[in-house]
C-alpha cells in the first residue's frame, strides 16, 4: 500500500491519499508503528508537494513521533528536516528558523556533518531574507568552513557565491567582487553552468552598483 501510494505521486493526488490512508490504517491495526511512520511521512511529503502544508506538517510531526518511538533516528531526522524546509518554502521564515534550529541540534547530536552544513546554509538564507546579513554572514560561513572539511568544492563554491551576493546586497562591494570571481572560476572549473547562470547575473549587478560600468554589467 505504501509502494502504492509513492507510485501515484505526482500522477493521481486521489489516489496517492487513498492508499496512504489505506497503509496508515493498516499499520496501525497490525501495530506496525515503523510501517505507520513511513506511510505518514510520505503522505506528508505528497502534501506538500501540492501547496498543503497544514496537512504536510501534521504528518511529518506525527511521523516523527513515531520514527522516534521506534528508535530510527534516521528517519525522525528525515521528518524534522522536512518541517523545516516546508515552512520555510511554505509558510513563515521565524517558524521556519525555530524548527531549523531543532534540526542543527539534533544533526550535532548525531555528528551528521552534511547535515549540519546544510542546515547553517538553510538557516543563513533565512536570516538574508529577514535582513540580518551579519547573522546570515556568520551562518554561511559556518557551511563554507564544513563544506571545506567536507572537501565538497561545489558546495564550498554555492557558499561562495551567496556570501557574494549577500556582500552585494550588504553594500560590502570589495568582499563581494572578491567572492564571484572566485565563485565563478570554480563554477567554470566545473562546468556548472546552472549555477553560472546567477552567479553572472549577480556579478553583472555588482557593477551597475559599484562602478556604474554598463559595459561590464552588460558582458556578465
Amino acid at each position: 500500500m505504501i509502494a502504492l501510494s509513492k507510485a501515484f505521486f505526482g500522477f493521481s493526488f486521489d489516489d496517492c491519499v487513498s492508499w496512504g490512508e489505506k497503509a496508515i490504517l493498516e499499520s496501525q491495526t497490525q501495530g506496525f508503528a515503523d510501517l505507520e511512520a513511513d506511510a505518514t511521512y510520505s503522505l506528508g511529503l505528497h502534501y506538500g508537494d501540492h501547496v498543503d502544508l497544514d496537512l504536510a506538517q501534521d504528518c511529518f510531526k506525527k511521523a516523527f513521533a513515531l520514527h522516534k518511538s521506534v528508535g530510527n533516528d534516521d528517519r525522525a531526522f528525515e521528518d524534522l528536516w522536512n518541517q523545516a524546509y516546508y515552512e520555510q518554502v511554505l509558510g513563515n521564515i521565524d517558524t521556519a528558523f525555530a524548527i531549523y534550529e531543532e534540526v542543527l541540534s539534533f544533526a550535532e547530536q548525531r555528528n551528521d556533518t552534511v547535515a549540519v552544513a546544510n542546515t547553517y546554509a538553510n538557516m543563513a538564507v533565512i536570516q538574508y531574507q529577514a535582513n540580518d546579513f551579519a547573522g546570515s554572514e556568520m551562518s554561511f560561513k559556518k557551511s563554507r568552513s564544513l563544506y571545506v572539511l567536507l572537501d565538497d568544492q561545489l558546495e564550498v563554491a554555492r557558499a561562495n557565491a551567496n556570501l557574494a551576493n549577500l556582500y552585494m546586497e550588504w553594500g560590502k562591494y570589495a568582499e563581494s567582487r572578491k567572492l564571484h570571481r572566485k565563485a565563478i572560476s570554480a563554477f567554470e572549473g566545473m562546468e556548472r553552468y546552472d549555477f553560472l547562470l546567477l552567479v553572472y547575473k549577480n556579478y553583472g549587478i555588482l557593477f551597475e552598483k559599484e562602478y556604474v560600468n554598463y559595459d561590464s554589467a552588460n558582458y556578465y
